[in-house]
């Protein structure tokens, strides 16, 4: 089934305006693509919100919700990262993936689509969520920077969130990751489920509670910061 497209067509004439929506159903993705949506977690469907396309790291092009990444090549790792508008905040793709960096290879379908999910936090209700992980010397693992407009992220301990009620986490980063702090609703209770290492690296305790449960409920009373120690052994 090929998409509906809504086309407008603007004629201005002396001081009058008018606007002529007309559908088009017959226009198919282009071969060799990427469809890329935004939504709310309701369901309803949202534009404008910032895509880019890299490769190695490296932004190929930027487009804006709906948007469609037409012209690539099949079996290239692409790299889709979405940004967050206004007071909508990214919390995952459709496809289960938390985190906000999404790799697509076309090998050989004819397109890909992705859809990425937002919840709205309105400033009167948000509160900020930051996760740092760090070893007992002080050196802090995972950070992020800004290269030529582009965010570029050092390994950090992947963490997830999920909401009051919920085993099943909603939204994920690495430590030092560049949607840190998470916007959430304040005075509201969240689980934060603390990768518990990798390799050599192991999780040790959080600071403020000397607790060696890498999970632990919290319940925002306006922004926080909670650190949690590595060590390696």
């Amino acid at each position: 089934m090929f998409p509906v497209v809504a086309v407008a067509v603007v004629i201005i004439f002396s001081s009058l305006l008018f606007t002529t929506f007309y559908s088009q159903t017959s226009l198919p993705i282009p071969t060799n693509s990427i469809v890329v949506s935004s939504s709310l977690l309701t369901g309803t469907e949202i534009s404008g919100v910032q895509v880019d396309l890299r490769i190695n790291g490296s932004t190929i092009k930027t487009g804006y919700t709906p948007v469609t990444f037409s012209g690539l090549q099949p079996q290239v790792q692409y790299q889709i990262v979405v940004y967050w508008l206004n007071n909508f905040y990214f919390r995952h793709f459709s496809d289960g993936n938390l985190n906000r960096y999404a790799t697509l290879t076309l090998n050989g379908s004819k397109y890909a689509t992705l859809n990425a999910e937002y919840e709205n936090v309105p400033k009167s209700e948000a509160a900020a969520l930051d996760v740092v992980a760090r070893f007992p010397n002080g050196t802090q693992i995972g950070t992020s920077d800004l290269v030529n407009g582009s965010n570029f992220h050092t390994p950090g301990m992947w963490f997830q969130i999920a909401q009051a009620g919920s085993n099943q986490a909603y939204t994920g980063s690495y430590t030092g990751g560049s949607i840190l702090p998470f916007i959430l609703f304040n005075h509201e209770t969240y689980t934060i489920q603390m990768s518990e290492g990798y390799q050599n690296v192991k999780f040790a305790y959080w600071v403020d509670n000397h607790s060696s449960n890498p999970n632990r409920n919290v319940t925002l009373d306006g922004n926080e910061t909670y650190t949690a120690i590595f060590e390696q052994s």
